[in-house]
């Protein structure tokens, strides 16, 4: 079913937020395709500027998944990415990821 989902709607966002986190939660154990679809929804939604959405999307992975969100992020403008872990932070999470500079604490650092 969810194949099918990303094959006819892969881009409705309103599907996106649906199947997204249950996606995002059996990660590690769907084929390729499923992750990039995936990994694809997040990005959707990242870049549509819905960032409170884009952190519970991430709150919901497993560290894998989280590793290949964040990598969807890396080319958006530092002002995006900072909205981002600003509300990822407000679900008690950290963002460690190379596109996200660090302070020694572990607090993201403005460039």
């Amino acid at each position: 079913m969810l194949d099918l989902s990303y094959r006819f709607a892969p881009h409705e966002a309103w599907l996106q937020l649906i199947r997204a986190p249950l996606a995002l939660r059996v990660f590690n154990a769907v084929s390729p395709e499923l992750k990039d679809y995936a990994t694809q929804d997040f990005a959707d939604i990242f870049q549509a500027r819905l960032f409170p959405s884009a952190a519970t999307l991430y709150q919901a992975a497993g560290m894998e998944a989280r590793v290949a969100l964040l990598e969807r992020t890396c080319a958006a403008p530092e002002a995006d990415r900072d909205l981002f872990s600003h509300f990822v932070a407000e679900k008690g999470l950290r963002v460690r990821h190379r596109c996200y500079p660090t302070d020694g604490d572990g607090v993201r650092t403005s460039r």
